[in-house]
């Protein structure tokens, strides 16, 4: 899926305050249908990251929602531009691992 912007606002409804956005969104991306329980987490005093809870999925989640948007940025640039795919040098392996020498990684 590409990336598309979506225009909203802060409104208010009933008592509460609540984010209102244009009605493509929630056509492109049907998880977030009327009643989707969501989870925003801040990055910057403007920005959140908004994400659909799946309880149902029966696993507790300790998944990066910027890290999920940074992997989901790559795959649509493998997907639109895979002519710019390029093998990775020698040199450029042996850099990487002379960078990560002598680093734990907890799995």
């Amino acid at each position: 899926m590409a990336n598309v912007n979506f225009k909203g606002k802060v409104t208010t409804t009933g008592n509460s305050e609540a984010l209102r956005f244009e009605k493509s969104l929630f056509k492109s991306l049907p998880k977030f249908a009327n009643g989707a329980p969501l989870t925003a987490r801040r990055l910057a005093d403007d920005v959140l990251i908004i994400h659909v809870d799946m309880p149902d999925m029966g696993v507790e989640s300790d998944r990066d929602p910027v890290m999920d948007a940074f992997l989901s940025f790559v795959e649509q640039d493998i997907l639109d531009n895979p002519q710019a795919i390029q093998p990775i040098a020698q040199s450029e392996m042996d850099e990487i691992a002379d960078l990560v020498k002598g680093v734990s990684v907890d799995e």
